[in-house]
């Protein structure tokens, strides 16, 4: 069953609890090249200095730059530039999304997927149409679908004589945030959102060689009954040239392949945004239930689910902290927004929007005790143009998660970890930031940005937040590697107690309101 939870949005502060800290350890790092170290910085003055030095380098052209570092046990405020300008954070928004979920929502917090029918089965026939009722799932992977078609067939369900209907009611119908591309914009990172999805509301597109002179095979994974496939391409000797797309008309996805593949070229992998979400779910499964000897009959459709229904089964997702992690990790767009209306449903009843979890975050931001002015949050993500942080915001969420012993744990590891995993498995490589960096990347057009949490070599625990606009001036992996130097001066540097430059605000001592039991 699902656990629903009152949000305690509204509240003045919350009380944050202080987790100890140990020092990172570099027991497990082999074959990796040493960089060149960056002299320790051994007070606040010398590591300004140092981070100075680097943002003054050149490196990251005429961009503007936010920059806030504090002392995680202790507030205090060790480096400052520009921190309360307004920037776009790219998916370091997905900082704002990560916590808030954690922390109203909590680590536990399960999405269910319900099916619903309006008579009881009989002789494993429904005779009527079987109803899938969405609440946000951002993670019904092929594997989910099979399995949910798997646990309706060993219930005893053999055929279904009416439609398959999908209810997305639990979100809103907008299906894309503010200041996002359209539908014409195929990338996967560009999936529209739906209470009711399916793989990320995104396709796998494989093209292989075939014959010279003949078209290549063309794959479509996990499901592909929901795509027409146009494949003008051709099979070739010598260098490929091609191209794959999504085309959508306003009712068909068709898989576009043009071009040419080269006879000797490995498989071709692509990855596209799907339109119409709802539906691309129902024709998941609806291949799935095939595969395990159920007939569906009818056909499929959009629709709410009639009050008085019979639940006959109610699939649950992995808990929260689980989907969190892979969001972080891998910056997964679609979840973040699932996310986002997810806490805007909870918090201000269904159906859940981006303007609801937008101040559903903004609610939890203040109650960390955040100057929330010049703040836009127009998605969960970052993809949209149109949100705006500030270093000094995003700082102090990351101070206010150290302190919450409750949601502190799961946020910590769903950061990636320099040099390691996640969008930080090939930065920070061997240099003195590897493993002691787990940090939220951000990238747009102009835009690259870094918050999270660096491990000193003296055991200290650094918050900081780096955000870098208006750079297409300089070379992209020439700002990457400054913001990584920065990453690395904050990582040597030794920061004595009381030797820092303001406070950024007090923790409160009183308790928080109790949370109901789930």
């Amino acid at each position: 069953m699902k656990r629903h939870v009152t949000l305690l949005i509204n509240i003045a502060l919350l009380a944050l609890v202080t987790v100890p800290v140990f020092a990172a350890s570099s027991r497990g790092t082999v074959n990796r090249k040493p960089s060149a170290r960056i002299a320790p910085a051994r007070s606040a003055r010398a590591l300004t200095d140092a981070l100075s030095a680097i943002i003054q380098s050149g490196d990251l052209g005429r961009s503007s730059l936010g920059m806030r570092v504090i002392e995680a046990d202790t507030g205090r405020v060790v480096f400052n530039h520009n921190p309360e300008l307004p920037l776009m954070p790219a998916s370091n928004m997905k900082v704002m999304t990560s916590a808030a979920a954690l922390s109203l929502l909590r680590p536990e917090y399960v999405f269910s997927t319900m099916f619903h029918t309006t008579a009881r089965p009989e002789d494993g026939v429904i005779k009527g149409d079987l109803y899938i009722k969405g609440s946000g799932s951002p993670q019904l992977v092929g594997e989910q679908w099979w399995l949910m078609a798997r646990e309706m067939r060993a219930r005893g369900i053999t055929r279904v004589d009416g439609d398959l209907v999908g209810d997305d009611s639990y979100f809103d119908s907008r299906d894309r945030p503010a200041g996002w591309p359209g539908p014409g914009e195929d990338a996967f990172y560009n999936a529209p959102i739906s209470a009711l999805s399916a793989d990320f509301s995104a396709v796998t597109i494989v093209v292989r060689p075939s014959q010279v002179g003949s078209p290549p095979e063309v794959f479509i994974t996990p499901f592909s009954s929901f795509f027409k496939i146009v494949n003008h391409a051709v099979t070739r000797v010598g260098t490929s040239n091609l191209r794959v797309g999504r085309q959508f008309d306003g009712e068909q996805n068709t898989i576009v392949v043009e071009g040419s593949i080269s006879s000797k070229s490995a498989p071709s992998v692509s990855y596209r945004c799907v339109e119409q979400p709802t539906m691309y779910a129902l024709s998941a499964f609806r291949e799935a239930a095939a595969k395990e000897g159920i007939v569906i009959k009818g056909g499929l459709r959009r629709g709410a689910t009639p009050a008085g229904a019979l639940k006959i089964y109610e699939h649950e997702s992995p808990p929260l902290a689980e989907l969190v992690r892979i969001m972080n990790k891998m910056s997964n767009n679609c979840m973040a927004e699932s996310f986002l209306k997810t806490l805007g449903a909870e918090a201000s009843g269904a159906p859940g929007t981006s303007e609801k979890g937008s101040a559903a975050v903004l609610s939890f931001l203040q109650g960390l005790g955040v100057d929330t002015r010049g703040l836009v949050i127009r998605d969960g993500s970052g993809l949209s143009h149109e949100n705006r942080l500030t270093a000094a915001a995003l700082a102090a969420v990351l101070v206010g998660m150290y302190r919450d012993f409750e949601s502190y744990p799961e946020f910590m590891a769903s950061l990636p970890i320099g040099g390691v995993d996640g969008t930080l498995d090939r930065r920070m490589v061997g240099g003195p930031a590897q493993r002691r960096i787990r940090a939220k990347t951000g990238h747009l057009d102009g835009v690259s940005s870094l918050s999270g949490y660096a491990f000193s070599h003296q055991g200290k625990v650094l918050t900081f937040s780096i955000l870098v606009n208006e750079s297409r001036d300089a070379d992209v992996w020439k700002v990457r590697r400054s913001i990584d130097r920065l990453c690395s001066a904050m990582v040597e540097s030794d920061v004595p107690a009381g030797d820092a430059a303001g406070t950024l605000y007090r923790a409160p001592h009183a308790s928080p309101p109790g949370r109901p039991a789930n």
